[in-house]
């Protein structure tokens, strides 16, 4: 195709997507953030499989979380609650639920810096509820944002597959269940999670 034409600017566009995901995907590192659930059966995986593909699974108990949490730097606990103050209203909330969700934010950032990871993957209940009053679906959002594929529900094999979209739209992915039933409409379906999406991919 000429290379003044649209179609040659959107070969360049598809060309450097295989680049980045091919780069991206030979070695990397993803954190699993707690143990499965056994209601997760569905998130099982094969760590020697993936690990045979140079994709590497650095496990953190959430216990070494909690302990993180309840000794965090001031300084970056301020930040980080500004950060995602900016991104949700907790003016309906007590205070400490922010607090406590900057205090998991910034642990799981000092944990993708000590482990060098490109991906990670949460056990997102029920510790976190009845522990400290919080979900981590902003910080996964937050996350995905930034371009670290962040999964909930320890889910490591979407992690995988989100980085791998990620890389290939260079743009933040999320991770949805998906309802085709919206009526009687079959051009319309229903995406629906907890709600660990980047603010780029919402409205309203």
């Amino acid at each position: 195709v000429h290379p003044l034409s649209d179609a040659f600017t959107q070969n360049l566009h598809d060309f450097a997507g295989i680049c980045r995901v091919v780069k991206g995907m030979k070695s990397f590192n993803i954190g699993a953030i707690g143990a499965r659930t056994t209601a997760f059966k569905t998130v099982r995986y094969d760590e020697i499989a993936f690990q045979n593909r140079r994709i590497n699974i650095e496990t953190i108990d959430m216990s070494a979380v909690f302990m993180r949490m309840d000794t965090v730097n001031s300084a970056k606990l301020e930040e980080k609650k500004n950060v995602y103050a900016s991104l949700s209203d907790f003016g309906a909330y007590p205070i400490e639920k922010l607090e406590n969700i900057a205090r998991l934010g910034v642990v799981i950032d000092e944990l993708i810096e000590e482990f060098d990871l490109q991906a990670v993957a949460i056990r997102c209940w029920d510790e976190l509820q009845k522990c400290y009053g919080i979900a981590p679906c902003l910080i996964l959002g937050e996350l995905n944002e930034r371009g670290i594929a962040a999964a909930c529900e320890l889910d490591i094999t979407n992690a995988v597959m989100m980085r791998a979209m990620g890389l290939a739209a260079n743009w933040p992915v999320v991770l949805l269940d998906v309802n085709n039933n919206y009526g009687d409409d079959n051009d319309r379906c229903i995406f629906f999670h907890c709600g660990p999406a980047p603010a780029s991919l919402m409205k309203g």
